[in-house]
């Protein structure tokens, strides 16, 4: 889970007939519940929920969609009883003045007196949080999509023997899970399983050699992404020498950078699967 450490957005009230109404609103379904950082628009419930760990969403910027995968929500918010109306325009431009206070960016927003879409991007704790209006029906109702960037956690995993295995028969494998903060070597937390899952492998392989070598996507200086890729496999060899012992020369480190994509730089898929960490056996 994502810990947000960035003040709830709190939505500017152009109207005290909405604020003075919110009171009335009908009552949201169950089990649903606002972000903890980017509240409705006073006077509406929540009529349509979803929350996901890990999806995607289409957000429209200009004439293009842009997709972006994360920790996933979406919300249907309808008027409540008695509350006097927003209109697409007055609802939107809220969001959008809160956001931008707030130091976000409005990347998209085409609306008129019934409908339109609204898309802005705002940055917490280093990561990349996404908000998509879709406004219908004069606004009686809209909907919110978010969506904080970031990479799935993997839950389905080589086992050791299978590993050691696919090691013997191909020569080498991907461990896209292996993860390193944003610009560093720094190893996360969530990349324990799977190192130590090659460690077990590896054990079992005593009399071979191999190689670490790092990968990332075409994104910044190709320099800098060689010798950024070189440290993340430094970094690798370092776990398995100093919490499993490993022989130093029995691991190579080494790093590509950007000049071995194996999917195309053009989509934040793509570079995701480019951003790796290779075992060779020498």
């Amino acid at each position: 889970m994502i810990r947000l450490l960035m003040p709830p957005v709190v939505l500017f009230v152009l109207s005290a007939a909405i604020m003075s109404a919110a009171s009335e609103r009908t009552e949201d379904i169950e089990n649903s519940k606002s972000h903890p950082l980017v509240s409705r628009f006073p006077g509406y419930f929540i009529s349509s929920y979803d929350e996901q760990e890990f999806s995607v969403h289409e957000f429209q910027i200009g004439e293009k969609r842009q997709r972006v995968e994360g920790k996933y929500w979406e919300w249907e918010y309808e008027l409540g009883k008695g509350v006097k109306k927003a209109g697409p325009l007055q609802i939107s431009r809220n969001y959008v003045n809160a956001i931008t206070a707030k130091g976000g960016v409005k990347l998209h927003e085409v609306v008129d007196s019934s409908s339109g879409e609204t898309t802005l991007r705002f940055t917490t704790n280093g990561r990349s949080i996404w908000v998509g209006l879709s406004l219908a029906n004069g606004g009686d109702f809209y909907k919110m999509y978010i969506v904080e960037e970031g990479p799935m956690e993997q839950r389905v995993t080589f086992t050791a023997p299978e590993l050691a295995k696919a090691l013997e028969d191909r020569g080498g494998v991907s461990l896209n899970n292996v993860l390193f903060d944003t610009g560093t070597a720094k190893l996360r937390p969530e990349s324990e399983k799977t190192l130590e899952i090659l460690a077990e492998a590896l054990k079992t392989m005593s009399n071979k050699t191999f190689e670490i070598r790092g990968h990332t996507d075409s994104s910044g200086n190709s320099a800098t992404n060689r010798t950024l890729s070189g440290a993340r496999a430094e970094s690798v060899k370092a776990y398995l020498i100093g919490k499993h012992s490993f022989q130093a020369n029995r691991i190579i480190a080494s790093g590509a950078g950007d000049t071995e994509p194996v999917a195309s730089n053009d989509t934040e898929e793509g570079r995701q699967l480019n951003r790796r960490v290779e075992v060779l056996l020498k």
